[in-house]
């Protein structure tokens, strides 16, 4: 096995999400013999979503580890780039992801502040400030409307058409909504606003803050009177948060 080949081996060992490349990374650190090989690797590469995601950011975290002047240049160009090719991506976001691993640097914290003022204007957390709910940074909610009690997920015991709503200010995008049919039959998959698959000819979803007009017209045309009583809203553990979610689904 090449050398480098083996340091990325041990650095992306079994993980499977950037949680466990961290943990790799911490336990781990480039051989001065393959510093430079690692940094003529990064600085002519251009990550492609999550298909090479662990060695790319996996060796560009090595090299902050590292901490030359020559790595933290070739870290913050990768930055760049890694940014700029996640643009509109709806999976990948380098900048929180960066903002999180590297070391405490001026990068990190440059970064940080990028994350902040994205979450900031996002349409989750204006509506998490708006409803004053409870929580921590950080925060997400998962929401499922039945025409009665839901089951709390999609498929073929489903007896009614069900609504899948997860607030997630600080990922992208920071809403979501699903449909789907009785016994789980048709797809309605709303991502941000933006509609990637519709089998029943749901009235436009735009805007998170046009849900709770949205609920019934869609029910009309799922043929169910959704219950908003009825809800399961689960906010962490922070059971009193799903109060002003349940009066704002209301209308």
């Amino acid at each position: 096995m090449l050398p480098l080949a083996e340091a990325v081996t041990k650095v992306i060992g079994r993980a499977n999400h950037f949680a466990g490349l961290a943990k790799n990374i911490a336990k781990t650190s480039l051989p001065p013999r393959l510093v430079p090989v690692a940094q003529a690797f990064v600085e002519d590469l251009t990550p492609d979503g999550f298909s090479d995601f662990q060695i790319a950011y996996g060796l560009a975290f090595l090299l902050a580890k590292e901490g030359s002047k020559k790595s933290w240049r070739i870290v913050e160009a990768f930055a760049e780039r890694a940014i700029e090719a996640a643009k509109g991506d709806t999976v990948v976001n380098p900048a929180e992801l960066f903002a999180r691993y590297l070391p405490k640097s001026p990068l990190r914290e440059k970064l940080a502040r990028i994350e902040e003022e994205r979450v900031s204007v996002s349409e989750a957390h204006a509506l998490g400030k708006k409803l004053k709910l409870p929580v921590d940074d950080g925060w997400s909610a998962t929401i499922w409307i039945g025409k009665g009690i839901p089951n709390g997920w999609f498929g073929a015991m489903q007896d009614a058409p069900q609504l899948h709503l997860v607030l997630e200010p600080a990922n992208k995008p920071d809403w979501k909504m699903d449909a789907r049919g009785k016994n789980g039959d048709g797809i309605y998959s709303n991502w941000g606003g933006e509609i990637t698959q519709d089998d029943f000819g749901l009235p436009k979803l735009a805007r998170l803050e046009d849900v709770p007009t949205w609920i019934p017209l869609a029910g009309k045309k799922l043929k169910v009177a959704f219950s908003i009583d009825d809800a399961s809203i689960k906010v962490g553990r922070k059971k009193k948060a799903a109060d002003p979610i349940r009066k704002w689904l209301r209308g």
